[in-house]
């Protein structure tokens, strides 16, 4: 056999070889990408203790808010969620935004764009961390994305951190802006549960909307706005970044806290699309805003002022 039939067969041989590699490693990342589209589901809300807090409010009244975290990036309108000071930068960064919750005397907060266990953020549960600096130990996380890709992950959503215990947790269904996007890696979605304080049970609903397309936005509205009107005798707090500047216009039922607090951009903030609504058996006070440059969001906060059947 000459030497070139050798070469060539040599080749071959290494062809086969490296093909079998290639369908290997296909066949691994489809694999695991399905898994984990197919164990979301089951994953999409979880409700967990992480320490210890106070039983009762400090300041003796309930205080609410809702805060847009930007995965922990930071200030910077479009910056990357993979911060240039590495996991260490983040763990400051978090923990100062428990501490800001923390100095705001917040018994319950709605949290948006929050990873739980995201490649971008070392895979940090970002719920975890701020909770615990924030002192509100029981934490009800909802998983609007998630996805796996071999070794990397996107997992992340909104979360409901809390004085008092959650229990009840459900999913809310928006419409998909695209019908293919939530096969792939999930979309935006709504959770409500209760919380008790000690007063009266509570329903919080966590909101984080489209922002892509108005249009979803006002269906995602109407399905928020039946959810509350179907249950008159509860007491409701819908809290979140509804990326909309108008929200629930007409509404009898939903009132806003009344603040006028522009939350976005940080920086300069010139609109408000983070809000704060209740149904009619609940007065809030009004709303200040909170955070300075932690997020490219501000928080919003609010007193509730009564609770009493109408």
């Amino acid at each position: 056999m000459s030497l070139f039939h050798l070469n060539l067969r040599g080749l071959v041989v290494l062809s086969r070889w490296l093909l079998r590699v290639f369908l290997l490693i296909v066949f691994t990342v489809v694999t695991t990408f399905i898994l984990s589209r197919i164990g979301a589901r089951g994953n999409a809300l979880e409700i967990k203790g992480v320490g210890s807090g106070s039983d009762r409010s400090p300041s003796g009244d309930l205080i609410v808010g809702a805060y847009n975290i930007a995965h922990g990036r930071g200030g910077v309108v479009g910056a990357s969620n993979r911060r240039a000071d590495g996991k260490a930068g983040l763990m400051v960064h978090l923990k100062a935004i428990g501490e800001e919750i923390l100095a705001q005397g917040l018994d319950i907060v709605v949290l948006n764009e929050i990873d739980f266990s995201s490649s971008w953020s070392w895979r940090v549960n970002q719920a975890e961390v701020i909770a615990k600096a924030a002192g509100l130990p029981f934490v009800l996380e909802q998983r609007n994305y998630d996805a796996s890709l071999l070794i990397y992950r996107w997992e992340f959503g909104n979360a409901v951190l809390s004085r008092y215990p959650i229990s009840e947790a459900a999913l809310i269904e928006y419409p998909a802006f695209k019908k293919v996007e939530p096969f792939f890696f999930g979309k935006k979605a709504a959770c409500v549960c209760k919380v008790a304080t000690p007063d009266f049970d509570l329903r919080v609903v966590a909101v984080h909307l489209e922002v892509r397309d108005q249009a979803n936005r006002q269906l995602s509205q109407e399905i928020l706005r039946e959810l509350e009107a179907a249950r008159p005798e509860q007491r409701f707090l819908i809290m979140g970044d509804f990326n909309s500047q108008v929200v629930f216009e007409g509404s009898e039922r939903l009132t806003s806290a009344g603040g006028l607090g522009r939350t976005f951009p940080s920086a300069a903030p010139d609109r408000r699309i983070d809000w704060i609504f209740s149904g009619p058996n609940l007065e809030l006070g009004e709303e200040q805003v909170f955070g300075g440059r932690l997020s490219d969001h501000l928080g919003l906060r609010a007193r509730v002022l009564g609770a009493a059947n109408r």
